[in-house]
């Protein structure tokens, strides 16, 4: 499986009114590991249209980033 398989996958699982898109509540409800502080965070660096949510290319950017560390 291919890393953007697995980024489409995890998205998939964070998107669980699948719109399309990450909100704040969804990634904050299905993250064990992530403070609702640190999930603003996320959004304030990848959330680069400013729209509330994360797309499927914003949110495979941030992997992408987590990766490289």
């Amino acid at each position: 499986m291919s890393d953007m398989n697995n980024a489409e996958i995890a998205f998939s699982l964070f998107d669980q009114n699948r719109d399309g898109f990450i909100s704040s509540k969804e990634m904050i409800k299905k993250s064990k590991t992530l403070t609702p502080q640190q999930v603003a965070k996320v959004f304030e660096k990848f959330d680069t249209d400013g729209d509330g949510r994360l797309s499927l290319s914003e949110f495979k950017k941030m992997m992408e980033r987590n990766e490289q560390k």
